[in-house]
């Protein structure tokens, strides 16, 4: 794909998006980010409002910018609240894809199209673990009867646990937010964790959008790439990492798992399949970490400051 072309980012406000839209601008795209607000302050990308649940709206917005790549990444994505609200849920994640598919399907159908799942996503003969899981299963399975019934030029990523600075809200972020309360005496030192043993591939969220770059120009249409560094890793050291990093003293409370347990579902390809294309994670997990609690950090001053 030439560097000129138009490149349209759903979800252009949340943690992924944020990133997706510095790095493919700096890399000389023609990047608009699709929002659900516009935010007062933002100068990276240009913004558009577009709502997924308002089908109107979407086909608008997509006959007006007639995008040559569209990055799918908006929806919700936080498996707490998925309980809360199931019904938004599956709305938001399926319905909402629905509609961004209907919408190029109408104004731009030879455009390629990367649909962002997640590695929460399960078979469609098993049982979901949660309503995000459903929601993200059900989100797949439509976006490839897409590509195959309307010859759609779509292509799927799995990823693994993204983390990095930024507005996120998994495990690394919520530990990362913890411990700079700590330091700025607003929290007590302790944290309370279920398991220290529970392994997760964590991925940075800028390796993870380089990988959606080589995809944009090297990816296959209709295959499923998993993403991930193919480590697991305990929480255990995430927290040894980030006690090398902190500045006080802190106890970790371990306590019994929960009923309702995250699984992470092995993926439809393998690594091996990026690193076909030349794509390799490189930023460690210490550097990852680093830089969420100097975010955190940032955030408390900010407010501090206000």
């Amino acid at each position: 794909m030439d560097r000129n072309r138009k490149v349209l980012i759903t979800g252009a406000n949340g943690f992924i998006g944020r990133h997706a839209c510095q790095f493919f601008a700096d890399c000389g795209y023609d990047v608009t980010g699709m929002v659900r607000s516009l935010p007062s302050k933002r100068s990276d990308v240009k913004l558009i409002y577009g709502d997924l649940g308002c089908q109107q709206r979407i086909g608008e917005v997509i006959k007006e910018i007639k995008p040559e790549l569209i990055l799918h990444l908006a929806g919700l994505n936080n498996v707490g609240e998925s309980w809360v609200v199931p019904d938004e849920c599956i709305s938001m994640n399926v319905m909402g894809t629905v509609h961004l598919l209907e919408a190029v399907r109408n104004s731009c159908p030879k455009a390629n199209m990367i649909v962002v799942g997640s590695m929460l996503q399960e078979q469609p003969e098993e049982i979901p673990a949660n309503p995000y899981s459903l929601s993200k299963t059900i989100q797949f399975q439509v976006s490839k009867a897409w590509e195959h019934l309307f010859e759609m030029n779509i292509l799927f990523v799995k990823p693994t646990n993204l983390i990095g600075p930024g507005p996120a809200n998994g495990i690394c972020s919520i530990l990362a937010q913890k411990i700079v309360q700590m330091e700025s005496g607003k929290q007590s030192g302790t944290i309370s964790l279920d398991s220290l043993d529970a392994s997760r591939d964590f991925l940075d969220v800028r390796d993870a959008v380089k990988a959606f770059a080589i995809l944009a120009e090297l990816g296959q249409k209709g295959h499923v790439y998993e993403l991930g560094t193919g480590v697991k890793r305990p929480l255990r050291e995430v927290i040894e990492e980030l006690r090398q990093l902190s500045v006080i003293e802190f106890e970790v409370n371990e306590q019994k798992p929960q009923k309702r347990t995250i699984k992470q579902v092995s993926g439809y390809s393998t690594l091996q399949d990026l690193n076909n294309l030349g794509w390799e994670p490189s930023i460690s997990l210490q550097t990852s970490l680093r830089d969420i609690l100097e975010y955190h950090r940032r955030r408390i001053g900010e407010n501090m400051d206000e």
